[in-house]
């Protein structure tokens, strides 16, 4: 909203009409996995939007362009980005956006197969036909939660816009750093959840397959990287750029011939990358770094009661690239004891307990 209203300002400033402004503004909102937040997400933006249109006077309803988050994509367990992607749409679609725009499924991986983009173009087309998602006006309309987390999300984001306001606007905030800081508090914040495993990324941080092989193209990737820059391809190669900003050479005045304001940039990144580039790390020969590590588990007790330890240690181990065995040899290094929870004298309607007493790693080193 903010940048939104610096800029209409702007154009008025050039003797353009306000009306004329609001009606070449399109929104575009971030789409997420999670149908329910992402409606919410929506449906307050808006409301939000509404809100500020009206202060300037304009009755004109803004268009909205949704974009499935490419933070959420993850490079190992491809196909399970398919179900990412189909969430965010259904979320996008629920909330009435005007059009979306998802990606392909295997972007992380390559610049998208012809199979991802006809995925990515009929994903839409699937959802709107065969499920009649478009036909319905307002499918959340009524719902409690929707309606106080899209009220919540709407205050939120005016005190916000009321703050930049009184900072001196969106342009302010952004060479100050403060727009930036928040971001990245909250980033790191997301990042901690995404860590301990309290917000889930299935085939990475929980049921991963430690056997899988990376997908990724290092070829493909290291064109991209040491081609020229697609933004600015006069100022030389994206390596070159970056050792140039380390020195504090400032390049956007040398090519925009007047001097700007250069802010601390946001750099994209994925969730799921700290727990690639550990399994990329496993997955180098041995005569690189060292073998793939490889778990053995032993049970005392019984051994039905102690298989949702068994399951825990192996849903534990496998994001960070460790396969798992049954049997303990020379190439099973690493052994987990587990030991069951003795039975507790309880009436024949309690449940049994079958969560593990114990859960203990002994590792013992190998020569590389």
């Amino acid at each position: 909203m903010a940048s939104a209203v610096e800029t209409w300002r702007a154009w008025t400033g050039l003797g353009l009409d306000l009306e004329q402004c609001v009606r070449s503004t399109e929104l575009r909102v971030s789409l997420g996995s999670d149908v329910l937040e992402t409606v919410a997400k929506v449906r307050a933006t808006r409301r939000a939007f509404d809100r500020v249109l009206a202060e300037v006077g304009s009755s004109i309803q803004l268009p909205i362009e949704g974009l499935p988050n490419r933070s959420m994509l993850t490079r190992y367990d491809v196909p399970t980005n398919l179900l990412r992607l189909t969430c965010a749409t259904i979320g996008g679609a629920l909330a009435n956006v005007d059009h979306i725009v998802a990606p392909p499924y295997d972007l992380p991986v390559s610049e998208g197969s012809s199979l991802g983009e006809r995925l990515a173009r009929n994903l839409q087309f699937v959802l709107r036909e065969e499920s009649h998602l478009g036909w319905v006006v307002d499918p959340a309309g009524g719902s409690y939660y929707i309606e106080r987390r899209s009220e919540a999300l709407a205050e939120a984001a005016w005190e916000r816009f009321q703050r930049f306001e009184r900072e001196g606007g969106f342009s302010a905030a952004l060479e100050a750093g403060s727009f930036q800081d928040e971001v990245i508090a909250r980033r790191r914040s997301h990042e901690e959840a995404v860590s301990r495993r309290r917000a889930p990324i299935v085939g990475v941080t929980v049921y991963a397959n430690p056997e899988e092989e990376p997908q990724h193209d290092p070829t493909a990737l290291r064109s991209v990287v040491e081609g020229p820059s697609f933004a600015a391809p006069t100022l030389g190669t994206i390596v070159e750029i970056r050792a140039k900003l380390a020195s504090g050479e400032d390049l956007f005045s040398d090519a925009a011939g007047e001097r700007v304001h250069v802010v601390t940039p946001l750099p994209f990144t994925r969730w799921s990358r700290p727990f690639e580039e550990l399994r990329d790390v496993r997955s180098i020969p041995s005569a690189e770094v060292c073998d793939r590590p490889a778990c053995s588990s032993r049970t005392s007790g019984s051994a039905q009661r102690s298989l949702p330890g068994r399951r825990g240690s192996r849903t534990s181990w496998s994001p960070g690239g460790s396969s798992w065995s049954t049997t303990m040899d020379s190439k099973n290094p690493l052994l987990v004891l587990l030991r069951s929870r003795p039975r507790a004298p309880t009436s024949r309607a309690s449940p049994e307990t079958t969560r593990p007493m114990r859960l203990e790693a002994q590792c013992s080193q190998r020569s590389s």
